[in-house]
């Protein structure tokens, strides 16, 4: 939908409904901003450390497998 369409239509509306428009936008933007901000915590492997392997990790995990032999 155009912006256009949308500025006019809510030009010839009558002064009583404005305030209902108003309310309408702002939980439109209300619920994109969660869900924004949903998609960008998503990603929750920031909050956890991880495991960086110097060397080849199907070698150590040979290497162990292999440790008591």
């Amino acid at each position: 939908m155009a912006i256009e369409m949308l500025v006019e239509q809510i030009r010839t509306m009558p002064q009583e409904c404005l305030i209902e428009v108003q309310n309408y936008v702002n939980y439109v933007l209300y619920r994109y901003n969660q869900t924004s901000e949903k998609k960008e915590n998503s990603n929750l492997s920031k909050h956890f450390g991880s495991v960086k392997f110097h060397r080849d990790a199907m070698e150590i995990q040979k290497e162990m497998r292999d440790e008591w032999n």
